[in-house]
């Protein structure tokens, strides 16, 4: 198996073992019956010894993403893994990845403002700053790169009801919120892009855009004031 093949396969390994109806999920890593090139990826991505044979469990969500991650990072087409992750799957690696980067996430975060309902995917705390995001699993490349625009426009119209919300306030009551930032993240392939200053970033550049954050002007909102930055 060549190197650069590697991550195709594991991620064609994972496939085959976890999205089976009748499959359990759980696999046997024996280099008897799997590539020992797997296993070592395997083994690399969940931070256990290279060559350790043992069970691993395909649909347990924390060893999956830790396993995506590692893919994302040798540069596996987002497409391919598309296929693999179902979008609350895909929502929990968001999640992971903003907590690897030290946020605090809750996700399906309900409220109520103005007589209706409301609910973020994911609510990011870090230092003062909270990313409200809204997932996407699909790729503007299947039809729907035009919807970007009006999800973008949804998420600010929804934080803007976040912001004014009672239950948002007072979870949050006891922290130094500074900001407040709506984020679309999604699946396609793409540079980082925005709409009305509401960030557009795929996942496998999500990493790169927590890092510098700093350098991007975001639409900015606060509990003092509905809209600093528009």
């Amino acid at each position: 198996m060549g190197e650069s093949d590697l991550p195709l396969q594991v991620l064609e390994f994972i496939s085959k073992n976890s999205l089976g109806k009748d499959n359990s999920g759980r696999v046997f890593l024996s280099k008897t019956v799997v590539d020992e090139n797997i296993i070592r990826f395997i083994n690399q991505s969940l931070g256990r010894d290279e060559d350790q044979e043992g069970w691993i469990d395909l649909k347990d969500k924390d060893s999956l993403t830790h396993i995506i991650i590692k893919l994302i990072e040798e540069h596996l087409s987002i497409e391919d893994l598309s296929e693999v992750l179902n979008w609350v799957q895909f929502e929990y690696l968001c999640a992971k990845i903003l907590e690897f980067n030290e946020f605090d996430c809750k996700l399906h975060y309900r409220f109520k403002e103005a007589g209706k309902r409301f609910e973020i995917d994911i609510l990011a705390y870090r230092n003062g700053l909270i990313l409200a995001a809204d997932v996407k699993h699909w790729s503007a490349r299947q039809g729907k790169r035009s919807l970007l625009v009006k999800y973008a426009e949804k998420q600010d119209a929804r934080i803007k009801m976040l912001v004014q919300s009672k239950k948002f306030r007072e979870d949050y009551t006891n922290l130094p919120v500074k900001q407040i930032t709506p984020l679309i993240i999604t699946w396609y392939d793409e540079r980082i892009q925005f709409h009305n200053m509401v960030p557009i970033v795929p996942v496998y550049k999500l990493n790169n855009f927590l890092n510098n954050i700093e350098m991007y002007d975001l639409k900015i909102y606060s509990l003092n004031r509905v809209v600093e930055n528009e």
